[in-house]
């Protein structure tokens, strides 16, 4: 793969280079080179795959293989997100929907992933409006049930106050 996009953008000095210049172009790409961007950086910079050795400022060399595993995920975790993140803030339909239907995984699953924050879920209903300004298909209906959920999810994070004095 870096041969034939060193063969279609130009020589680079490593994929380093490549993924640095594409990292600039993301920045004032579309909405969709942003996304495609985040999908690429999460195939290539997957945690789980040893193959390739990187971290998430772009610089790729043997010598990571001793840098420490947590670490390294956490950093290629937050390089997803940015852009993925990026990407639904300029107005990626696809990366809205998916990052709704995250929260919304979130909320559904009994115990085995973290609870979304109050302000994810904002953030989920942001994108929501979007969509349903573009006329998308049921989002005036996602926007009604988030509204819901948001609502709820603000109340039941009231803190309790109890009289400690009285028995």
């Amino acid at each position: 793969m870096y041969e034939k996009l060193k063969h279609e953008f130009g020589d680079f000095a490593n994929p380093s280079d490549l993924f640095l210049h594409f990292e600039h172009k993301a920045r004032t790409g579309s909405a969709d080179f942003k996304l495609a961007f985040a999908r690429t950086a999460e195939l290539a910079f997957d945690p789980s795959k040893s193959k390739w050795l990187g971290r998430a400022d772009g610089i790729i060399s043997s010598a990571d293989s001793d840098t420490n595993y947590e670490e390294y995920s956490a950093q290629v975790k937050q390089l997803h997100a940015k852009w993925y993140a990026e990407a639904a803030n300029a107005g990626s339909r696809d990366a809205q929907l998916q990052f709704i239907n995250k929260q919304v995984k979130r909320l559904a699953a009994p115990y085995s992933l973290p609870k979304p924050s109050a302000s994810e879920l904002k953030q989920a209903l942001i994108y929501a409006r979007m969509l349903a300004k573009q006329h998308e298909p049921g989002a005036a209906e996602l926007v009604r049930q988030l509204e819901l959920l948001v609502e709820d999810y603000s109340k039941s994070q009231l803190p309790v106050f109890t009289d400690t004095k009285s028995h």
